[in-house]
């Protein structure tokens, strides 16, 4: 039962990191277009707005990095600990007797 949902946070994770993922190729795919819609404008009302939506994306992209970060240490650090449910319930189970 345990190992089932622990299994299951394992799968979760792994859907969370590839979503972060594809949002962040989004954001890069909306920078180029942005940095390509730049060279075919003149006017500077027009260029500064562009470049406010890049400076916008730029830390969207950011965050999503770190998010992207934080999701790979987590799913490292439980994959790692598969078994940290059952190891739980073993150390508990220890200390009753301990107690006894």
């Amino acid at each position: 039962m345990f190992a089932d949902a622990w299994n299951q946070r394992l799968e979760q994770a792994t859907q969370a990191a590839e979503t972060l993922q594809r949002k962040l190729g989004e954001i890069e795919t909306k920078i180029g277009d942005l940095l390509e819609r730049i060279l075919d404008v003149s006017n500077p009302r027009v260029i500064s707005a562009y470049e406010n939506k890049i400076a916008e994306l730029e830390r969207q992209k950011l965050l999503t990095q770190d998010q992207v970060e934080q999701s790979k240490t987590t799913n490292t650090h439980s994959r790692s600990r598969s078994n940290s449910p059952v190891d739980s319930w073993l150390i508990l189970m220890s200390f009753g007797k301990i107690m006894t």
